[in-house]
């Protein structure tokens, strides 16, 4: 703490003065303090220790509270976010097919929802129910990005019923404009 050799005794006194200062204003203090002031001192102390320990478990309890309310808001606001974005997906993907059908229609005056209608009504209950079903189908169905399937096989093997199945399953779902 000393940088230099202290060469007389009025330049310890000057160094060693705030300590006196602290101690004598520590010594005042004290003499204030009589026995029976001590006591109630102690005491107004110890009370403002546990009002403060009270008022911190307190703190910490509503903050724990909040934490569990706020976790519970954000779980259930992310639920409601993606039901709505699934809704809004599927009025959307409906929508733009029913954009598309009536382009075709605006298109094209040939009324091939009629021909469409009429095959579809001559098929066997159950016919291709088994691509309806396949993962692939179902795949190639629900997905957002443009995308072929591809059936092979040969003439005579069903193939253009099968596109008469898909057509009708779509045209089940827009009967306004199928009628």
């Amino acid at each position: 703490m000393l940088s230099s050799t202290v060469k007389s005794a009025d330049e310890v006194i000057q160094l060693l003065e705030p300590a006196f200062q602290h101690a004598r204003h520590v010594i005042t203090i004290c003499g204030r303090i009589d026995a029976r002031n001590l006591s109630s001192i102690s005491s107004s102390v110890l009370k403002l220790s546990n009002s403060h320990h009270n008022t911190t478990e307190w703190l910490r309890r509503q903050l724990e509270g909040n934490d569990l309310l706020l976790s519970s808001m954000t779980e259930s606001m992310a639920l409601n976010h993606r039901e709505t974005m699934t809704r809004f997906e599927t009025i959307d993907k409906r929508s733009g097919e029913e954009d598309r059908l009536r382009i075709l229609a605006w298109l094209s005056s040939i009324p091939y929802f009629q021909h469409h209608k009429m095959v579809y009504g001559e098929l066997l209950q159950g016919t291709g129910r088994w691509l309806l079903e396949d993962s692939q189908y179902v795949e190639w169905r629900d997905t957002s990005q443009s995308a072929m399937l591809w059936l092979h096989g040969i003439p005579g093997s069903g193939k253009s019923k099968l596109m008469y199945v898909n057509q009708g399953r779509q045209l089940s779902h827009y009967p306004s404009l199928s009628a």
